[in-house]
């Protein structure tokens, strides 16, 4: 959230609520670089007129550029040496680009990283200077042309890194979101639950492939990380509901669809079923929930069964499959094989004397 008091903007976070005074901000002037990366990587100082211009480079070598490619947004995500042999841990990253408002708008900015700090700039001010943590904040833009740089320093054998500029949202609880559809009501409806960690496509997006079906959809988006979220389907979507952990997905495909951002939370599932083991006696499952625990809360928000899912540990691409009676039965002895299995893992921690030969 955004208040203005004389010169003050304040910026709430999802987790804490830091407060920035900064001076009023001023009405686009005339275009330029300020970050000393950009002066080094981008001398001529060119700022392409869509998008951001990205510049990456290992920072044992900081200043020439590897690769540059011109981007639509902000967002990255490697492993290894997977991108231009630059070993994630020492990757960095420098972008530019253009804001345009014809009139003055309140955007919300949201930075999704892990082990990793980044700094961004507009019109040549520090907004963000931040380590190892995911925040948003909102922003006031006067009408104009603005610059947006960005400058980005990974820390971990992994890179993920994704900076959204979007209209602001109100976030809300799933109580909210069942009120919603108390005073929406789809009955007609077929919900359609996705759930995964993260994406597995370098512009973190996942394209998302729903069934043709005569019947409106309700679509139910959940992962850890941000993603870009990309509806492919025929079908008319009634409603979508997006959940993640890091602030800053979105959603695109949806058609006309009112979509409802959850607050930052991580309630959902990679695997129909948990996984779990025996050890020394000890029986633990990596989650408490399964999918038809998450079939029964949906329906108690919603009101609509579950029709179909789709989960997975990270992709670019789903295709949702059905939730039926097949699907239920197999559940059900997946779970009576885990209760099983609970069981001889406690009978082992303490054998009895008389049967351990046996």
């Amino acid at each position: 959230m955004l208040k203005i008091f004389g010169a003050i903007l304040t910026i709430v976070s999802a987790l804490a609520t830091p407060v920035i005074a900064l001076a009023d901000n001023p009405v686009a002037a005339q275009l330029s670089i300020s970050s000393s990366w950009g002066k080094t990587l981008n001398p001529a100082g060119v700022i392409p007129n869509d998008g951001f211009a990205a510049y990456y480079f290992d920072r044992n070598r900081p200043t020439r550029a590897i690769f540059q490619e011109n981007i639509k947004d902000v967002a990255i995500k490697y492993s290894w040496s997977d991108f231009h042999s630059i070993k994630s841990e020492n990757f960095g990253a420098y972008w530019v680009g253009k804001l345009k408002f014809d009139k003055p708008a309140t955007k919300q900015i949201s930075i999704s990283q892990s082990w990793a700090k980044s700094r961004i700039f507009i019109d040549g001010r520090i907004v963000f200077d931040d380590k190892n943590t995911s925040k948003s904040f909102v922003y006031d833009f006067s009408p104009g042309e603005h610059v947006m740089e960005v400058e980005y320093i990974n820390n971990w054998h992994t890179v993920e890194y994704k900076v959204t500029i979007d209209d602001k949202r109100t976030l809300l609880t799933e109580t909210e979101v069942a009120q919603y559809f108390m005073n929406n009501k789809s009955d007609d409806a077929d919900l359609y639950y996705v759930s995964m960690y993260e994406s597995r496509a370098k512009d973190t997006s996942v394209t998302v492939v729903l069934p043709a079906s005569d019947k409106p959809l309700i679509l139910w988006l959940a992962s850890y990380e941000a993603i870009d979220w990309r509806i492919s389907t025929t079908a008319t979507v009634s409603s979508v509901i997006v959940g993640s952990f890091n602030p800053g997905s979105r959603v695109s495909g949806e058609g006309s669809a009112p979509i409802s951002y959850l607050k930052r939370n991580w309630s959902g599932i990679v695997n129909e079923t948990r996984r779990c083991s025996c050890s020394a006696g000890n029986f633990h499952c990596e989650s408490k929930t399964g999918l038809e625990d998450v079939a029964e809360k949906l329906q108690s928000i919603t009101n609509r069964p579950l029709t179909g899912y789709a989960t997975t540990y990270s992709a670019d691409g789903l295709t949702t499959k059905p939730y039926d009676a097949t699907a239920v039965g197999r559940l059900e002895l997946r779970r009576k094989d885990e209760l099983a299995g609970q069981t001889s893992c406690r009978q082992r921690a303490d054998p009895d004397f008389d049967t351990l030969m046996k």
